[in-house]
């Protein structure tokens, strides 16, 4: 392909079958073109008019951005007309446009005003009243001035196009055009806040954030959401030593530029209910929780363990936020103490043998957006994607959408899906039927080339549904060697500590449950690690155990405990995580630890040091070596003194029905509170109650 731009002579640096538009060629060649509707994960709209260039043997401009580029054009970027028609368009947007910037949030890196200030014209020619829009009622994370907006469709195309939502839209024509809900509603997507990043203007901002800071007052660092297990990248924004914002951090191959509303606004939890010191309950002073030193709880921790492990009476539970270090350390103390009985926060759910580790987490086909979806039969088993990962939910949306002929199921609970989904039922035997070829859906899947089936967390509630899932692994291997058939089977892990500690074989089995049950009637050490409330842990202690919380914020089991040691945030730690896709990365320490909280493993090697335990005092040899040796299994040192591998075959021992769940059910009935940071959030505690009752409480 040959063209020309400004001049330029360019050759066969295209391919025609890519569908380029202009715009996009120019900026290949690093030729500005100012644009405001315009957004590569969007459709194109084509209706600011910005973006307009000269073309030859065209009577008028074009607009580059909906025009695809082809062979022996002639283009112009810099001439008269252009810059013309640039000054008209911006004269023609700011008609409206109140004088907002001293007040405005968006001030420092709005869109119209750096457009304005480069292609703008040096006086205005509009001397009547200004339009006026009233603002719309979003929900209690966005913030609206309309009067700002300049109908550039940006928020109704991702509404419509990514969250997979129709709320948003259109209406009026001409001067009463507006931006507004069909029907009066808030937006409850659980990715609603990348409206914000969106908008070029400030007609939509962040209503927590609102009047805090400007962008040129900000230190900015870059960290990951560990708030679920898709590990999105994200920019951390700090004005002095306060969190003013938090944005996505661009990752084509992980959340590409959208982030999910939990780890977008939960910040202001970060300073709320922190643990500072480390707390012991003396019988003897009213069974208070009062404050001691290090070495006094290292002496403590060190007689209850030695006491408890006589009796074979310790228990360890991690919650969902612990990095790869974290779990080595807790793995490592356990071991120390002859123990291996170290489980997920929730007990009732128990992993197969992980070390077939392609069938935990999801090769990169599952999200490389640059082809078409070639799957043509997606199931989804026990499994809430929106809930569970919001933002590898909305990727794979277009993905399966990018193929018409791509068809999903769902089997388990019944969710609302923002996608074409046809629901099966809830009774999980029917993927026993599947895999006997007894079910309708057999017909659809040895009609297809490429099979996707996603098994969700609850699916592993109960020791029929692991055998289900041995006749699914074999089901698989069935299909590849007599159908030539590929049939693609992941496990989708809700949260950033089930993915490490599936990395490191140390999730816990119906053996550690059945252990833990029969010991219910005597005393037990529990090691609470960061777990949250809504483990419902504490249904299952009884007054005779001796508790002990580690974690960085405070919560119903922190007040029941006898210790409680602190811990720092993931914000005030270096720590790395294992993402769903296999991806190991790292989140960075920006700010010092809260208080005389002490880093997880540093505490395990500190408390090995002092008495003696070389395994536990190795620990800082590790943190300060390079990182890849926690990966390498083959590695002696890893093997002999931190066994992350169970060598024990698992056992399966009867269901037991304590809080089983319904199939009906989904794993997260509220999305916002689902761990020990969100659950003391008061944004996250407003949304809670905003979406689950449909009740407008930010109005007051």
């Amino acid at each position: 392909m040959t063209y020309s731009i400004n001049g330029t002579l360019y050759e066969n640096d295209i391919n025609s079958a890519q569908n380029i538009t202009i715009l996009q060629t120019c900026e290949q060649h690093d030729i500005l073109i100012p644009r405001f509707c315009y957004h590569e994960k969007l459709s194109i709209a084509g209706n600011c008019r910005m973006c307009l260039i000269e073309m030859e043997k065209s009577p008028k401009p074009i607009a580059s951005c909906a025009l695809p580029m082809a062979n022996n054009l002639n283009l112009y970027t810099t001439t008269t007309a252009v810059k013309k028609a640039r000054e008209g368009i911006l004269e023609f947007l700011l008609l409206n446009h109140p004088l907002d910037c001293p007040i405005c949030d968006w001030g420092g890196e709005c869109d119209l005003q750096d457009q304005t200030q480069v292609f703008g014209g040096d006086f205005g020619r509009f001397y009547e009243e200004k339009r006026s829009v009233s603002d719309k009622n979003c929900g209690p994370l966005i913030k609206t001035s309309m009067n700002r907006c300049i109908q550039c469709t940006r928020c109704v195309r991702f509404y419509s196009e990514i969250a997979g939502l129709s709320t948003l839209g259109t209406t009026g024509r001409g001067s009463k055009m507006e931006i507004s809900a069909y029907i009066e509603d808030i937006l409850d997507s659980e990715i609603s806040g990348n409206l914000i990043d969106l908008c070029p203007v400030g007609a939509l901002t962040s209503k927590p954030s609102a009047f805090k800071g400007r962008a040129w007052e900000y230190d900015s660092f870059k960290s990951i959401d560990i708030f679920d297990a898709l590990n999105s990248n994200i920019q951390i924004d700090l004005k002095g030593l306060n969190i003013i914002r938090i944005i996505p951090q661009i990752n084509e191959f992980i959340n590409e530029e959208w982030i999910s509303d939990k780890v977008r606004f939960s910040f202001d939890a970060y300073n709320l209910q922190r643990i500072e010191k480390p707390l012991i309950r003396f019988e003897k002073k009213n069974n208070k929780l009062l404050p001691v030193s290090w070495t006094f709880a290292y002496s403590k921790l060190f007689e209850i363990s030695t006491e408890f492990s006589k009796k074979n009476s310790i228990f360890g539970f991690f919650g969902p936020l612990c990095d790869l270090e974290t779990l080595i350390g807790f793995k490592a103390f356990f071991n120390t103490f002859s123990s291996n009985k170290i489980s997920y926060q929730n007990p009732f759910f128990s992993l197969p043998n992980a070390d077939l580790r392609n069938s935990f987490f999801l090769t990169n086909s599952v999200l490389n957006l640059k082809k078409k979806c070639d799957y043509n039969v997606v199931v989804f088993i026990s499994l809430d994607l929106r809930k569970e990962s919001s933002v590898f939910n909305a990727r794979l949306r277009q993905f399966i959408l990018k193929n018409s002929k791509t068809l999903a199921f769902s089997i388990g609970p019944k969710v609302n899906y923002n996608f074409p989904v046809n629901y099966i039922g809830s009774d999980l035997n029917l993927v026993s039927k599947i895999t006997e070829s007894k079910h309708i859906l057999n017909s659809y899947i040895m009609q297809s080339k490429k099979v996707l089936f996603l098994v969700g967390l609850s699916f592993f509630s109960s020791q029929n549904n692991l055998k289900i899932w041995e006749r699914l692994l074999n089901y698989k291997a069935f299909l590849k060697k007599e159908c030539d058939l590929v049939l693609d089977l992941f496990f989708v892990s809700p949260s950033s500590a089930i993915s490490n500690a599936i990395e490191l074989n140390m999730f816990g089995n119906f053996e550690f449950l059945k252990s833990f049950l029969q010991k219910s009637k005597d005393a037990r050490l529990l090691y609470l690690l960061n777990v949250s409330k809504s483990s419902k842990l504490e249904n299952l202690i009884t007054a005779k155990d001796f508790l002990i919380y580690q974690g960085h914020h405070g919560n119903d089991l922190a007040i029941k405990a006898s210790m409680v040691l602190p811990s720092p945030l993931f914000i005030e730690k270096t720590g790395h995580f294992i993402n769903l896709q296999g991806f190991l990365q790292k989140a960075s320490k920006i700010l010092k630890p809260f208080g005389d909280s002490k880093r997880e493993i540093d505490f395990f090697s500190e408390f090995g040091s002092l008495y003696k335990f070389s395994n536990l005092s190795k620990l800082n040899t590790l943190t300060n070596s390079n990182f890849s040796y926690i990966l390498n299994f083959k590695n002696q040192f890893l093997y002999t003194i931190f066994e992350l591998r169970s060598k024990a075959p698992q056992q399966i021992v009867k269901t037991y029905n304590i809080f089983s769940k319904n199939n009906n059910d989904s794993l997260f009935f509220n999305f916002y509170m689902t761990d020990p940071v969100t659950e003391v959030s008061m944004t996250m505690a407003l949304l809670s109650k905003t979406y689950l009752t449909k009740q407008p409480l930010f109005k007051k």
